[in-house]
């Protein structure tokens, strides 16, 4: 199963103006068959990133989540918010229109990775 970061997002504006920033900021939302929206998915050399939330629609002054889900090739990691004795920890860097904040990144509880002589805290495949 793919890893998922978790991350709050609350609207205090209008629906119309978080549409109108996704669609001129080219963050578009397409619904799968399994009723998660999704944004296209990003391939890099080890990894595809995806960021997905399970709500078909978004209202003023209501929160939601967002996940960022990735897929990494066999023997490949990320790092946890605290990556242990080495690596970096994502970080997720938004820009958002007035009126929409995001909240701290909620991580799941992470793995131990022993790759002698360091131990590091994060997610594989």
């Amino acid at each position: 199963m793919p890893n998922l970061i978790l991350q709050k997002i609350k609207t205090n504006k209008p629906f119309l103006l978080f549409q109108r920033a996704l669609l001129s900021g080219g963050l578009f939302f397409i619904l799968s068959g399994s009723a998660v929206l999704s944004a296209e998915v990003v391939y890099d050399a080890h990894t595809e990133v995806e960021l997905v939330s399970d709500n078909q629609s978004v209202a003023p002054g209501k929160p939601f989540w967002v996940a960022l889900r990735m897929k990494m090739d066999p023997h490949w990691h990320v790092y946890w918010r605290n990556p242990g004795d080495s690596g970096l920890s994502p970080a997720i860097s938004w820009r958002l229109p007035e009126g929409i904040e995001a909240g701290e990144i909620q991580w799941p509880y992470p793995k131990r990775i022993e790759i002698e002589p360091l131990t590091s805290y994060g997610y594989e495949d």
